[in-house]
């Protein structure tokens, strides 16, 4: 039984790294790796965004959303592929941290990966 979980383990983890080259380029294709990061009933309202180009950037719009989730492809350069929906409280966090600034949280905030 502990061999079944173990191979179930490995190959789940090799199943979810994407291999290098093969990272969303164009508009279309980071727009279709944000969307897999949570359930329908998030993306299907969500703004989705394209990491800034520098630090501290602007997030660029790829698509507007109406409700407080933004979902974002892939961090570039990363080495697993891991896009993400997160509220209006963790896409705080991660603006502000990813810009060098010290986080100012006032409540929980979720995420989907």
């Amino acid at each position: 039984m502990k061999l079944a979980v173990l191979f179930l383990l490995v190959t789940v983890t090799a199943a979810a790294q994407t291999p290098e080259g093969s990272r969303p380029v164009t508009d279309s294709e980071k727009m279709a790796d944000a969307l897999r990061a949570a359930p329908t009933f998030i993306t299907k309202n969500a703004t989705i965004l394209d990491w800034p180009a520098t630090k501290g950037g602007e997030y660029r719009v790829l698509r507007k959303g109406t409700s407080e989730w933004n979902c974002l492809p892939a961090f570039p350069g990363y080495s697993h592929d891991e896009p993400g929906c997160f509220d209006a409280a963790f896409m705080l966090w991660i603006k502000e941290s990813l810009a060098g600034l010290e986080p100012h949280i006032d409540r929980v905030g979720i995420a989907y990966m």
